[in-house]
């Protein structure tokens, strides 16, 4: 039988837990286990020196030489317990290898004790050893729990090719999405990230911890930032990619993206349908899910009767690649409109809850409608500045305004 442990060779790693349990399990296995050191660190040469004879160091690997040396595995041993999330654990996950680690650290969110791999005291060499033996003596035991760790791996790259960035300036969702999901979803030992480098989001989050046994769905959420507006607009991907596709379901608040101390209204912009609903910060929005279904929306604050939603050609709307900044008055509304490299088509969207006197936008060409509340503008993003000016009353009411004002 041939363990592994892939990481760094230093202190920090406990790797002296490691090399005690081999010495122990030695005077039982030696002529049936093996073990694999993949990596480097500042402690390589002492452990060459000292570890027994029926342990092999590899160095530094990665990609196909990585995967194949995990797929050469039976059993991954990972004593380390200062882990913040221990993406070795994972990697050795999705190749359907159980891991004995230790109860501590980020290794946490991914060993289930006895499901998808074994869990040992920190630091204790004894119990690093007895879990590694049950292994050794109990087959079904192991090849069952590898089973369910690449189950629960095939989920948790969902979560981290999301992250990296598949909502991004550029790429296509729907069917795009649906493949690389598809991808990450039959991984085989290594993370996988979307194909072409996104433009960098504002920042990005996961929510909503998943594991096989419930019956929740997953939510993953973005938000932008843009100059002059003092509240976030959120972007919200909700999916299903249940290994068995069960039925699931998903509900979340806007309050749950941010602490908000008072309640506020919302404009949720439904990216697929392009429909619009209006929502309470407060209010659940509750998603019933069969199957590898997904939903993504934005949503913006409404503030003083108007929300922005951005570029609706792009999913990341109001990233600050598509708006620079936004300057709101009494009388108007100035959006300055981010530079691009190229002449770049952009369809920009935005609610007023009354009717804009006028609508000018400084590239020629530019048009605009209102309907519904709903203020739509296509335009071009080119190296030269371009901004769009919405008055919001005529000249002879801005004096009366003005008037009733003072």
């Amino acid at each position: 039988m041939v363990f592994l442990y892939v990481g760094r060779l230093s202190w920090e790693k406990d790797l002296f837990v490691l090399q005690g349990a081999m010495e122990e399990l030695n005077k039982k296995y030696k002529d049936r286990i093996g073990l694999l050191i993949t990596g480097d660190g500042p402690m390589k040469k002492e452990l060459e020196n000292n570890m027994p004879d029926n342990i092999a160091f590899t160095g530094y690997k990665t990609g196909i030489e990585l995967a194949q040396i995990y797929a050469s595995a039976d059993l991954f041993t990972f004593p380390s317990s200062f882990e913040t999330f221990g993406n070795v654990v994972l990697e050795a996950a999705a190749s359907g290898i159980p891991t004995v680690g230790v109860a501590m650290g980020g290794v946490l969110n991914i060993i289930d004790h006895g499901k998808t791999g074994l869990l040992a005291k920190p630091k204790d060499i004894e119990s690093f050893t007895t879990c590694i033996d049950q292994c050794i003596n109990n087959d079904i035991l192991r090849l069952r729990m590898g089973s369910t760790a690449r189950e629960y791996a095939k989920l948790e790259m969902i979560w981290l090719g999301l992250s990296c960035g598949p909502i991004g300036i550029g790429d296509a969702i729907g069917k795009e999405n649906t493949e690389l999901l598809e991808r990450v979803a039959n991984a085989d030992g290594q993370i996988i990230k979307p194909d072409r480098p996104c433009e960098p989001l504002d920042q990005c989050f996961l929510y909503n911890p998943y594991s096989l046994e419930t019956t929740k769905g997953i939510t993953v959420f973005t938000y932008s930032c843009i100059e002059g507006i003092d509240e976030c607009i959120y972007y919200a991907l909700t999916l299903n990619m249940h290994p068995h596709r069960k039925k699931v379901q998903m509900s979340y608040s806007v309050s749950e993206f941010e602490p908000m101390s008072e309640e506020k209204k919302y404009l949720v912009y439904n990216y697929f349908s392009k429909e619009y609903m209006i929502i309470s910060s407060k209010q659940d929005v509750l998603y019933q899910m069969q199957g590898k279904t997904f939903y993504y929306h934005i949503l913006s604050p409404i503030i003083d009767g108007m929300a922005i939603i951005g570029d609706i050609s792009k999913h990341v709307t109001a990233s600050h690649q598509r708006i620079k900044k936004v300057e709101c008055t009494d009388l108007m509304i100035i959006v300055h409109l981010a530079s691009s490299r190229s002449n770049e088509k952009a369809c920009f969207s935005i609610y007023m809850e009354k009717e804009p006197y006028s609508v000018s936008v400084k590239k020629q060409g530019s048009s605009y409608t209102y309907e519904k509340n709903i203020l739509t503008i296509e335009t071009w993003l080119g190296q030269k500045e371009n901004r769009i000016v919405i008055k919001k009353f005529e000249y002879i009411r801005i004096q009366e305004y003005n008037r009733w004002k003072d």
